[in-house]
């Protein structure tokens, strides 16, 4: 039993605290190592070091660093090792974030359980969407309550790259998911230039980078950056707990979501999240594509499906600043029985 879904971690630093990709290798080394995890393979451009991970994906800019993990890793000790390199006047925000597991009895903590040890570093605050008690997104989120002009992420991001837009495909269709299981009577596993050929998404994303790895005997991990953009996909498809989840900071919605509606519509989910989050740029394209996504009911099942919409705005009503209030969007399709 492998638990696909993943844990993040998200902390935004400060000028003044200088670059993390110049960190010391030990610094990457050992977050990982209390995470559970390890580097499979590595890209990199002008602006992203790009990790995939035997556990999921690691990136890294010079102001923001980004750590998913999935199965039965220990991100909450990863997290609490970096609050302690980095000290919470050099942090903007910070983030960590659970979900509903299908196995959450393997997991050595909970969610409850982590954010009571974060509070102990910072003041933030924990939050649930969803009502469903195993359908739940959770987050511990923190920001610096003396932000000001001087405490501008590094480098400058515009609006549109504050929006992070994320898709979770849950009980794949099983004979979608098994054109990427090991081939039968052979033993071999897809290579990761064949499974990406299969998802049929590398046309869409013109100018990137890829770094992708082919699990035994099944499983596949894609990360992909160009500039300061970044998509990371994740599948998983043997049957007990099938899932892929895909995220990335593109700006281009009609890119993200033609991506997102290929990947619904080719793996045919019992049922799907999909969450946009983000400052100051959640207000008009990306709400106006929320309004539209109900196209995710693809033609094999028509409009028998259930949506649920929950909205979290301005968790930072500190500020008066729209561009520095947080918005998270939570829309999620459930096949009825």
């Amino acid at each position: 039993m492998f638990e696909a879904s993943e844990k993040k971690l998200e902390i935004v630093v400060a000028n003044e605290f200088g670059s993390l990709r110049t960190l010391p290798d030990d610094f990457k080394a050992k977050l990982l190592t209390l995470a559970g995890a390890e580097i499979l393979s590595h890209v990199h451009n002008d602006c992203i070091d790009a990790y995939v991970l035997s556990e999921s994906s690691l990136f890294i800019w010079d102001n923001k660093l980004l750590l998913l993990t999935c199965g039965q890793s220990t991100l909450i000790e990863s997290a609490l090792y970096a609050l302690g390199v980095i000290s919470t006047d050099h942090i903007i925000s910070f983030k960590y974030q659970r979900k509903s597991e299908l196995f959450a009895a393997l997991q050595t903590t909970t969610f409850a359980e982590d954010a009571k040890l974060l509070a102990q570093q910072l003041p933030g605050r924990s939050l649930t969407l969803g009502d469903k008690p195993e359908q739940q997104h959770f987050m511990f989120y923190y920001t610096h309550r003396d932000l000001d002009t001087t405490l501008v992420p590094l480098p400058e991001l515009t609006p549109q790259e504050h929006l992070i837009s994320e898709l979770m495909l849950y009980q794949l269709d099983s004979d979608s998911a098994a054109r990427f299981m090991a081939l039968k009577g052979q033993g071999k596993t897809l290579t990761a230039a064949k499974q990406r050929r299969l998802l049929n998404i590398g046309e869409l994303l013109v100018g990137f980078k890829f770094d992708d790895y082919a699990f035994s005997p099944c499983g596949y991990s894609l990360n992909a950056i160009s500039g300061s953009y970044y998509l990371t996909l994740h599948l998983t498809p043997q049957s007990s707990g099938s899932y892929l989840s895909i995220e990335t900071n593109l700006d281009n919605l009609t890119i993200v979501f033609g991506i997102f509606t290929r990947l619904h519509h080719q793996f045919s989910p019992a049922r799907c999240d999909l969450v946009l989050s983000g400052h100051g740029a959640f207000t008009s394209d990306a709400s106006q594509y929320l309004a539209t996504t109900l196209n995710l009911c693809d033609s094999k099942h028509g409009s028998d499906v259930n949506i649920v919409d929950t909205s979290l705005n301005e968790l930072d009503n500190h500020t008066e600043s729209p561009e520095q209030r947080y918005t998270i969007h939570l829309r999620q399709f459930c096949r009825r029985q």
